[in-house]
């Protein structure tokens, strides 16, 4: 006896199935153990206000430095090599002052302790900056710096230095048309350490244009909300219509708005720390390829500052493990007789065998199907062995290979029938949290320890959808 229809509403359940559990199925066995007991009320689940704990164990650099010595001041950063976790060097944040050639480096962090030594300057060299008037207009920022240093002189070199700043106003140079929800956005700063600006419009025809919904606009103006920090050179600036990750088409016949940002100097930092300065060097501060004007700083000297710092031994364990990926073995299908008691696996659904009379007919017939009752439960699973248990959602089976008996619910001629209703009980097994199947039908809930066992499954009632996959006329 033929079942084809059978097997085409199964494959359209397939695919469903599988998109569900592509989403829900935990990829390895076992939960991994926090470093501390997770706070339960910020637990991070995917249908919460928390993210992801997929989104937060990212490999990290977790070394420190510290110099020890008759100083004060100096401070510094290590890289680590992202394959050994050793120190490859340490660059230098801060040459502070009055250190000698006794000065100890401290590496703290990891498993092996680095070594490292510092280099004292024995003579003055530029240290930093201080009274650093912003100016306005700049496209970028060159600093000169002249004087202070005989550079005839033995082992004598000019320091040099870098300007940044923030932006300090936009102009629009085409207003543009046809927006209904404009946004700004600025680039991001050349500093890695640097804070990205943020400004809004105030459009021709209203102040208020961040949701025009029943006309267009024009963009009047670029309002700077946030400054930013870290640019060395002046940010593009787009106004979009709707935002980068929802773009709103613009009408047939209108454009974007262009407009450039300007900045103001609010740092001054050294590159390199030259040495025998016997005053402090003249700073020059210009704009190269635009019309700046007004910045200025003040350079400042000193002696026994800590110039450069060189790895003697890299040491080891200077990174954070973070997630690991593809460590862990990806779950197997099992009929429910036969999946194990431990472990991650997906157990394929059992259909019940029913007989609807279709009374659309003259003579009435009795029409086959195989039914799957399923239910959404909620639960915790692992998606990694480096991560705890995460809150998800999933469909699972609530009945089971049910033997074949008849139904007097009316069939419908349509090619499938979906019965909704609420559960009353809680739609979830004693020995496991549930959790859905890839093979097309809905799976009964995982074990993940014995039965019989004291573990609780972390669930909720659910609502149970009924499907009904005619097979064939009997």
């Amino acid at each position: 006896m033929s079942r084809s229809p059978s097997r085409i509403s199964t494959v359209l359940l397939t695919v469903l199935a599988m998109v569900i559990a592509m989403a829900t199925a935990a990829l390895s066995s076992g939960a991994a153990v926090a470093a501390t007991p997770p706070d339960q009320a910020k637990v991070p689940h995917y249908f919460g206000p928390w993210p992801n704990w997929a989104n937060s164990p990212l490999t990290l650099n977790k070394a420190s430095v510290t110099f020890d010595g008759t100083g004060t001041g100096a401070s510094a950063v290590a890289q680590v090599d992202p394959a050994t976790g050793g120190i490859t060097s340490i660059d230098i944040t801060a040459a502070g002052q009055g250190y000698d050639a006794a000065t100890t480096v401290t590496v703290a962090g990891g498993t092996t302790a680095a070594t490292a030594t510092a280099e004292v300057s024995t003579s003055d060299v530029v240290t930093g900056f201080t009274n650093v008037v912003p100016g306005a207009g700049y496209t970028a920022f060159k600093v000169d710096l002249t004087g202070g240093v005989d550079l005839a002189g033995t082992g004598n070199a000019a320091a040099t230095a870098i300007g940044s700043g923030g932006v300090d106003a936009v102009a629009v140079t085409d207003a543009g048309s046809g927006y209904s929800m404009p946004t700004v956005d600025f680039d991001y700063p050349d500093d890695p350490n640097g804070t990205q600006a943020a400004g809004h419009v105030e459009c021709v025809e209203a102040t208020d244009c961040s949701h025009a919904s029943d006309a267009t606009v024009s963009i009047a103006r670029v309002v700077v909300d946030e400054p930013g920090s870290g640019y060395t050179t002046a940010p593009a600036v787009t106004i979009r219509n709707g935002t980068q990750y929802d773009p709103i088409n613009f009408p047939e016949g209108t454009a974007a708005a262009t407009a450039k940002a300007t900045l103001e100097l609010t740092a001054v930092n050294v590159l390199e720390f030259g040495k025998g300065y016997t005053s402090a060097p003249t700073v020059a501060i210009t704009d190269p390829a635009g019309t700046g004007t007004g910045a200025s700083a003040t350079a400042v000297t000193d002696g026994g500052a800590i110039t450069a710092v060189a790895v003697t031994d890299p040491g080891a364990g200077y990174l954070t493990p973070g997630m690991r990926k593809f460590v862990d073995d990806l779950p197997t299908l099992c009929s429910p007789a036969d999946c194990p008691d431990a472990g991650k696996y997906l157990p394929t659904a059992v259909p019940d065998a029913k007989k609807y009379t279709d009374t659309s007919v003259t003579p009435s017939r009795d029409v086959a199907a195989d039914e799957y009752v399923i239910g959404l439960v909620q639960y915790r699973t692992s998606f990694s062995s480096d991560l705890p248990p995460t809150l998800v959602r999933g469909y699972v089976q609530l009945t089971r290979g049910t033997p074949p008996e008849a139904s007097t619910s009316p069939w419908r001629t349509s090619s499938s029938t979906v019965r909704r209703r609420r559960s009353s009980s809680t739609a979830c097994r004693p020995t496991a949290s549930p959790r859905p199947s890839t093979s097309g039908r809905s799976s009964p809930p995982p074990r993940t320890s014995p039965p019989g066992s004291s573990s609780a499954t972390s669930c909720r009632p659910a609502p149970t959808v009924t499907c009904s996959c005619p097979s064939t006329a009997r």
